[in-house]
């Protein structure tokens, strides 16, 4: 689900302040009010507010003056608004930083709602290209990390670690199949500071949850696993897991092991999961890479 665009109005006509948060509910953006500078001020520091509608003059502060001070403090865009048009202000205005518009009293709704929607598309994008941004320095880094250690424990850790900082989980694991099929073999384990006082010895069958992954090759999450039918299966004394999510790791396809991640603030979504998909592949070609390694070891040992 996205997130609605944070607006801020700031007018000290108070009726046309609730009029206007009114219709921006309506219409599915998140809308407060502020009379005064000093309250927009306030707020700014509370709320990290995407548009800033702002009124040119304001009881305690001149409105460009305002709008220059929040400009400087956060990531908002403005639109000027003002019942004392002149070409002037109207240059003054859009000639600032991150002054995206300029309205004049009484307000055109429909040329303003417009005008908002575009706004709010223009950011969504932006946060997208943010945001793949990331996900490909966090792939590259992770892809260094198979580069970096031949051992597969180390590179293992590396590449969870990238992973999960990425999708914001704070616990998990990378397990490898056995050979027999039937359980997994941990190469580590992140609690992620919650208490767990489940032996280490004992065995990790493949079932459950992990069961799935295994079974379709492809990465599966529950966003209320401490209520699912997979509790069934959890041992006495296991951390707390509120949400978990597991990725395959594939080889010659046939999974041979899984990235568990879990305790996310938020629930996981089929874009985590995209994600955690691409990570587990990384994996896959460290441990290709270390099996590699060993046979190429048995090689020159038997020669």
């Amino acid at each position: 689900m996205r997130e609605p665009l944070k607006i801020l109005i700031v007018d000290d006509n108070k009726d046309l302040a609730a009029v206007l948060k009114d219709i921006l509910r309506e219409k599915g953006y998140g809308a407060r009010m502020a009379f005064d500078g000093s309250s927009a001020v306030s707020m700014c520091r509370e709320t990290p507010f995407d548009l800033i509608l702002l009124d040119f003059k304001l009881p305690d502060t001149d409105g460009l003056r305002l709008q220059e001070r929040l400009a400087a403090s956060t990531d908002a865009d403005f639109v000027v608004i003002t019942g004392h048009a002149s070409i002037e202000s109207a240059a003054e205005a859009v000639g600032r930083r991150r002054v995206v518009g300029y309205e004049t009293k009484p307000l055109d709704m429909i040329r303003l709602l417009s005008f908002i929607q575009q706004v709010d598309e223009r950011r969504r994008a932006e946060k997208v290209a943010e945001q793949r941004a990331r996900e490909t320095d966090a792939l590259l880094e992770a892809a260094r990390g198979v580069l970096q250690y031949s051992d597969l424990d180390r590179a293992a850790r590396r590449i969870f670690d990238i992973c999960s900082e990425l999708i914001g989980t704070d616990s998990g694991y990378v397990a490898l199949l056995t050979e027999d099929g039937r359980e997994n073999d941990v190469l580590f384990l992140e609690s992620g500071g919650r208490e767990c006082t489940v032996d280490p010895g004992l065995p990790m069958p493949v079932r459950g949850l992990r069961e799935a992954a295994y079974r379709t090759g492809r990465a599966v999450y529950d966003n209320d696993f401490s209520s699912s039918q997979w509790m069934k299966f959890m041992p006495g004394g296991h951390m707390t897991l509120n949400n978990v999510m597991f990725a395959p790791l594939t080889l010659h396809g046939r999974t041979v092991g899984v990235m568990g991640l879990a305790n996310k603030p938020l629930p996981f979504t089929d874009e985590d999961a995209r994600l955690a998909a691409g990570f587990g592949e990384i994996a896959s070609m460290a441990l290709h890479n270390a099996n590699m390694l060993t046979s190429l070891e048995n090689a020159r040992e038997s020669a």
